[in-house]
């Protein structure tokens, strides 16, 4: 077994707004649903042992287009993977 890491980012707005309570998915590219959590109050989230891979993370929020981004844990290496969501209704916020 490899070693385990952090992957950690933030979800925010293309203005720069933080969405906080952002529902936030870790999953296998085949889509095997691995871990969720939610963004705090400043828009950061955080995945705890993670094996090294390619995962699929997915941020949604209710008013928000959903956003997916591909990523690659490396073993021994920190993994930032920021998401951007766009408000439905209008791309500015």
């Amino acid at each position: 077994m490899g070693e385990l890491n952090t992957l950690t980012g933030t979800v925010t707005s293309p203005c720069g707004t933080n969405i906080a309570s952002a529902n936030v998915t870790l999953a296998t590219l085949e889509g095997n649903l691995i871990k969720t959590t939610q963004t705090d109050f400043s828009c950061n989230y955080e995945f705890a042992d993670v094996s090294p891979g390619y995962y699929n993370i997915t941020a949604t929020k209710r008013g928000y287009w959903p956003d997916s981004d591909l990523v690659t844990v490396t073993a021994g290496e920190p993994t930032t993977a920021d998401i951007l969501l766009y408000r439905k209704g209008g791309l500015e916020h």
